[in-house]
């Protein structure tokens, strides 16, 4: 690979509470030390809410950085990849990867703990799914996920929540984004073998590894 092919990523942290967690900040120590297949830097997005507000400052900082990135990384400031997290979203080669991140769904008798990936059923209404390896998929998480600068150099606001009438949230940032970049033709896809945790009450990877349910919030 020549500097010229090189990835310049540049890692973005939305810490909308001034908070990063000790082990994404030694992840992202380790990345930035030892990543070989590309260039690696940071920002943390400190204080701005809510999150699409966030993220659209991150995609400016971006934008008006030199060197220019190839690549953007959000990781949501109580995520924690696994180590090989960066290469392997690096080396499938696709303008729009996620990682499995951890969630909670909530229910009357409880919680369950899933890996985030929505598909579209017939109704054109979000389901959510758990696949396996990397799958295409109608909706992205972007706790941890990697974009082309060129997503970003055609969809100049990628990010913001839809709102009912009423002021109350009908769709997040994610799936707005989502929704965005498959009408301007860029496929989504998640890779569910790369195991985020989220770091809650409690560690949601440990909690979906054992099987358990859960009200962590």
């Amino acid at each position: 690979m020549t500097e010229k092919e090189r990835p310049n990523v540049l890692i973005i942290v939305p810490a909308h509470d001034h908070r990063v967690h000790t082990r994404l900040a030694d992840w992202i120590q380790r990345i930035e030390e030892t990543q070989h297949i590309c260039d690696v830097s940071h920002i943390y997005i400190e204080g701005i809410v809510p999150h699409d507000a966030a993220r659209n400052v991150g995609v400016q900082m971006a934008r008006n950085a030199d060197p220019k990135p190839t690549h953007v990384m959000f990781v949501d400031n109580d995520i924690i990849p696994p180590l090989g997290a960066l290469n392997r979203l690096v080396l499938h080669k696709k303008p729009i990867v996620a990682a499995a991140t951890l969630h909670v769904q909530y229910k009357e008798d409880g919680g369950r703990v899933y890996k985030m990936g929505w598909y579209k059923n017939d109704d054109g209404k979000f389901v959510l799914y758990e696949g396996c390896g990397l799958q295409k998929v109608d909706s992205v998480s972007a706790a941890c996920l990697l974009v082309e600068m060129q997503v970003f150099n055609i969809i100049k606001v990628p990010f913001s929540f839809l709102y009912n009438k009423d002021g109350c949230v009908n769709a997040s940032e994610e799936f707005v984004f989502s929704e965005k970049c498959t009408k301007a033709g860029f496929e989504l896809w998640t890779d569910f073998d790369i195991e985020c945790d989220h770091h809650r009450r409690a560690s949601l990877l440990s909690l979906y590894k054992a099987g358990k349910d859960t009200n962590a919030k």
